[in-house]
């Protein structure tokens, strides 16, 4: 069996995710203070379903 070779992001994909986490502390905040998916999402540029799942991930 041949030995799968572990999965590297791609540079576009690394950007991406340090974005996300760049956020993380804005979205709880604004999460905390009441405010809605959609207007977080639009808030901090993006996908509403990105900033419930990290807002899971890091409450």
């Amino acid at each position: 069996m041949q030995e799968k070779k572990p999965r590297v992001p791609s540079e576009a994909a690394r950007v991406k995710r340090n974005y996300v986490l760049s956020k993380v502390p804005e979205i709880l905040e604004l999460r905390n203070q009441g405010m809605f998916w959609k207007d977080i999402a639009e808030k901090v540029k993006l996908n509403e379903k990105t900033c419930k799942r990290y807002y899971k991930k890091n409450n």
